[in-house]
């Protein structure tokens, strides 16, 4: 299994962001009154800081907020940490007191310091009503067209080769037109284009539903369904059976695709093996020139690995230069267990996408997720969910349907079947999507003291799951992977360069 580290270039995914207004200061506060500590503030238990060389760091990792001195904002932040308010200061030597005090008022501006009643942890109130935990927003499908797949990559744990029986293997018409449909029925308000996403196995060895599935969604745009909005149809293939009468349907009828590549050949072929056990670049190349002949301009997906980890920057230039890639999606093994080889340690993936970030390439990444986090900071915008889990759709072949593919698959986590009459009525009001809209460290009073907190998302529901039996806990990587991240970000913007 793999889990997006890049988020997609081509669509939004606004209802997994949101902002939230900042706590409210005291009212009316002079500086004279906030220097002469003459209110009782208290620091905001959501604030993090520290000090590098001779520069200091000071976080709020609710609200996003950055403020950055020199050692004294960071002596003043200490002495804080340990007195109840600010009243505290007036015991200080005047020099110290008002060494220190010049930070104050920035400090109460950006609710660093608040007011002790009423119970500083009150904003969190704002962030667990909000819409992106309190209620449905299914902005994306996944149509698992079929079970089978053509290529045996070594790091695919999950999707079963042609040689693992299924009852259902493949997707028939009827199963997809009723999973559209209820995409219809089901769909949010938000007003970002709706996401549809043929899935497989090789959804190509299923040509005729998918295509199907295609011109159904195009049809029923014309007589203004899903909202009125155009759907976005992404198509995750090897591409190695692609052919030019495939790739002039995509380009006709607007189907997105992201081809699978983990490199130069050398890299690809030691993981992605076509049935025989020969490598399938030369195959996956040609159907990605094929599409792109045709003046489609698919994305590329690189799973990392130890086969190509330590190459990063070099694929990232192949990607742009040569083959001219404008959208480049990293993903990561996960699921795995913990011996498994090919799954990277997360200090590891931290440290190649940060360096990665800091290369010529980096600018041209700009959803890569030190990126991510840096934009999301600039915009102090919040990060409800990290994966589309809370607002997606997932239909097996056979018509099962609920929030994750592979949840579905393992777990049988599941609103229901397609065919259900009452299987709207169960994903907009039944508690299973009630539980996955809440699956935010938001909503875990466990990750408030945590530097991640608003940036986090929760990381992936199938990898806390599959390793300590409950959805609802943490997924272990992401704890590891967001905080060194988040402390990387915010020094960054302020400027330590490094």
């Amino acid at each position: 299994m793999t889990e997006i580290l890049v988020k997609a270039g081509r669509r939004e995914k606004s209802a997994l962001y949101g902002n939230i207004g900042a706590e409210a200061p005291p009212p009316q506060l002079s500086r004279h009154a906030i220097e002469q500590s003459a209110l009782h503030l208290v620091l905001s238990p959501f604030v993090h800081f520290w000090k590098k060389r001779e520069r200091a760091f000071a976080f709020h990792s609710l609200l996003l907020k950055r403020i950055y001195g020199d050692p004294a904002l960071y002596v003043l932040l200490q002495f804080l940490s340990r007195e109840p308010t600010t009243r505290s200061l007036e015991h200080l030597e005047p020099h110290a007191r008002n060494a220190l005090a010049r930070y104050i008022p920035a400090l109460v501006e950006s609710s660093f310091l608040v007011t002790a009643s009423p119970d500083p942890l009150r904003i969190l109130d704002a962030y667990r009503s909000h819409p992106s935990v309190s209620r449905p927003d299914f902005q994306v499908m996944y149509l698992l067209l079929t079970h089978l797949c053509n290529l045996k990559c070594h790091y695919c744990f999950f999707v079963p080769t042609p040689s693992r029986a299924y009852a259902h293997p493949s997707m028939d018409r009827d199963t997809a037109r009723l999973s559209v449909e209820l995409f219809d029925r089901v769909l949010g308000r938000s007003p970002v284009s709706p996401v549809v996403i043929l899935y497989g196995g090789e959804p190509l060895l299923n040509w005729d539903t998918l295509a199907y599935a295609v011109k159904l969604i195009r049809s029923m745009e014309r007589r203004g369904a899903f909202g009125g909005r155009e759907v976005t149809i992404e198509l995750f293939t090897n591409a190695t059976l692609v052919t030019n009468a495939m790739a002039g349907f995509f380009k006709k009828h607007g189907v997105l695709p992201l081809v699978s590549l983990d490199g130069f050949k050398h890299h690809h072929d030691k993981m992605r093996l076509e049935s025989s056990g020969k490598g399938s670049y030369e195959r996956a190349l040609r159907g990605f020139s094929m599409m792109r002949r045709q003046g489609i301009e698919p994305a590329v997906g690189c799973t990392l690995g130890p086969h190509n980890i330590d190459d990063l920057e070099e694929i990232a230039c192949f990607f742009k230069e040569t083959l001219g890639v404008g959208d480049i999606r990293i993903f990561a093994v996960r699921g795995l267990p913990g011996d498994n080889p090919y799954e990277l340690p997360p200090p590891v993936m931290t440290g190649r996408l940060i360096s990665l970030w800091k290369s010529p390439w980096g600018p041209h990444l700009e959803e890569i997720l030190p990126s991510g986090i840096l934009s999301s900071l600039a915009g102090e915008r919040c990060t409800f969910h990290s994966c589309d889990t809370a607002v997606q759709l997932s239909v097996m072949p056979d018509g099962s349907a609920g929030p994750c593919i592979n949840l579905a698959e393992e777990f049988q986590c599941l609103w229901g079947n397609v065919r259900d009459a009452g299987i709207a009525e169960a994903m907009l009001k039944g508690g299973m999507s009630t539980r996955w809209r809440k699956r935010s460290p938001l909503n875990d009073d466990k990750c408030l003291p945590c530097i991640g907190l608003a940036l986090c998302g929760g990381g992936c529901a199938h990898d806390a799951w599959s390793k300590t039996g409950s959805p609802d806990e943490k997924d272990e990587r992401q704890c590891r992977t967001i905080p060194p991240l988040v402390r990387w970000a915010v020094e960054v913007s302020g400027g330590s360069g490094e």
